[in-house]
Formats: C-alpha cells, sequence, structure tokens
C-alpha cells in the first residue's frame, strides 16, 4: 500500500509545464523549490500562469 502512496503523491508531477520540468531536472529551479516540497503540495494549479508562481519560477 505504501509504494501506491508514493506513487499517487508524485504522479501529477508528470503534469508540469515542459520548461518547469527541465529546469527541475537541469537543477535550475528557485532555492526553496525542494522535492519535499513539491511531493507535499496538495494540489498543482491547473494553469501555467499560477503554477509559475505557486512553485516560485518568473512569469512568462
Amino acid at each position: 500500500m505504501r509504494r501506491l502512496s508514493v506513487v499517487s503523491r508524485i504522479l501529477p508531477l508528470a503534469w508540469l509545464a515542459p520548461d518547469i520540468a527541465a529546469a527541475i531536472l537541469a537543477g535550475h529551479q528557485p532555492a526553496e523549490l525542494s522535492a519535499k516540497r513539491l511531493r507535499d503540495l496538495p494540489d498543482l494549479p491547473l494553469d501555467r500562469a499560477t503554477e509559475r508562481r505557486v512553485l516560485g519560477f518568473p512569469a512568462r
């Protein structure tokens, strides 16, 4: 059961904006954006502008 819980918490990260995912993979995310913070977010915003703001990325 534990694995299902972990998967269900990280699966939404697959829908991050592509540029945000690329920045995180390259290690260029904001300093306050940790794996724990991402994992503990209640829900990712559905619109990209809010997603950028919540995750600490500059607006486009």
